[in-house]
């Protein structure tokens, strides 16, 4: 299982190719020191295939996004595209169950929407300007 990860080189934001949620998280929480830097998140689901989660795997990457929490900034924006019905579904699920963590999720259909919603949001929200 093979996710990409970039993180920006003033560290504001992190964009990965996600195929496996825990996964991300594990390489996420493999550099605390970077999610400080954080104010956003583009995860790209466009790869990942439909699984069914066990309510203790949600379990896990639920306490895996609240460790991620814990040193990002408040109102980290997060943005991912899920392509597939299937996948948004499962993003869907995601997004509920992490409600109240303090970042300010969105689910988009495509990469272009989910740039689009960070550039102006970041601008908003952290007065960063994005090309």
């Amino acid at each position: 299982m093979t996710v990409t990860f970039d993180f920006s080189p003033t560290h504001d934001f992190f964009d990965h190719k996600l195929q496996h949620f825990s996964v991300a998280n594990d390489q996420l929480l493999a550099a605390p020191d970077r999610i400080r830097k954080l104010k956003y998140d583009v995860i790209d689901a466009a790869l990942m295939e439909p699984t069914f989660f066990s309510p203790s795997e949600m379990d896990g990457i639920v306490l895996q996004d609240l460790r991620i929490a814990s040193y990002a900034v408040p109102g980290l924006l997060v943005a991912l595209v899920a392509e597939r019905n299937v996948v948004f579904a499962l993003a869907r699920m995601w997004e509920a169950f992490i409600e109240g963590i303090g970042w300010e999720t969105k689910i988009f259909p495509s990469l272009a929407e989910a740039q689009d919603w960070v550039r102006i949001r970041a601008k908003e929200k952290f007065q960063v300007e994005l090309c």
